[in-house]
């Protein structure tokens, strides 16, 4: 009876283990009791990568980011999150474009590498809301319409096991001007406090971190005029760090 015992106690003790979320929803629960502008990102979500050729629009980036701070850290719940439409709408009178994010969360995939069935190496592809839900308007208040949302399953698996976080500030994610810009300034706050803070990686990957289409920039020059000085410039007004980075070139390949 006592080895009985014990065997249940750990396999209990193992099933509340497994369902704990990591340190990035921890720290997520701290920033939201504590109340203002700073929130967790998981590192998992920050890292995820789009399927080649798709991306998010700096609306839609915003909007998935205003879902995270919502969410705190109940994300990784599998339960319905909500939010007032006028906290997504930024002083615009209309609500007419969130329907435009909202459709445009649900077709955009993401992937990550993953294992099949039968252990081999695969990729799983996957969005990360399942279903929303947007009211329709009654009147001119500022509190009318709101929307609700659930995260899939992969999503939520990511976000409870990420063990690392990005600390981003809701103004300064409302600021940017450029999606590309929002999403260095993710990449850059996951970083900031780690041992080592450099990200590294060839133009391929800079690209699929970024979201850049294969079709647009594809001079190098054009890709630092257009994104890495851009976005270093919006970077350093908003954020609470600088970035920079250096070129290393093999002949003319950079």
């Amino acid at each position: 009876m006592d080895i009985e015992a014990d065997t249940m106690a750990e396999s209990v003790a193992e099933a509340k283990s497994a369902a704990a979320p990591g340190r990035a929803m921890r720290v997520a629960a701290a920033l939201h009791a504590k109340g203002g502008d700073e929130f967790a990102k998981p590192g998992s979500i920050v890292e995820v990568k789009f399927v080649k050729g798709q991306s998010l629009s700096l609306t839609a980036s915003r909007l998935l980011a205003l879902m995270i701070l919502t969410a705190g850290g109940d994300a990784w719940e599998d339960r319905p999150h909500r939010m007032r439409k006028a906290d997504i709408r930024r002083g615009h009178k209309g609500n007419e474009r969130i329907s435009d994010m909202l459709e445009e969360l649900h077709r955009t995939l993401f992937a990550i590498d993953d294992r099949s069935w039968r252990g081999k190496k695969a990729t799983l592809r996957f969005s990360l809301i399942s279903s929303s839900r947007e009211e329709a308007e009654d009147g001119d208040s500022a509190d009318a319409g709101w929307i609700e949302w659930e995260f899939t399953s992969e999503a939520r698996n990511l976000i409870q096991e990420s063990e690392t976080y990005a600390v981003l500030n809701r103004q300064a994610v409302l600021g940017f001007r450029s999606s590309y810009a929002l999403k260095l300034y993710e990449i850059g706050a996951l970083r900031l406090h780690r041992r080592q803070s450099t990200w590294r990686g060839d133009m391929a990957a800079l690209r699929a971190a970024l979201g850049i289409s294969p079709d647009v920039y594809k001079d190098f020059a054009q890709l630092r005029r257009k994104v890495l000085e851009k976005a270093k410039s919006e970077i350093d007004q908003l954020a609470h760090f600088r970035v920079d980075w250096r070129e290393i070139r093999q002949g003319r390949t950079v």
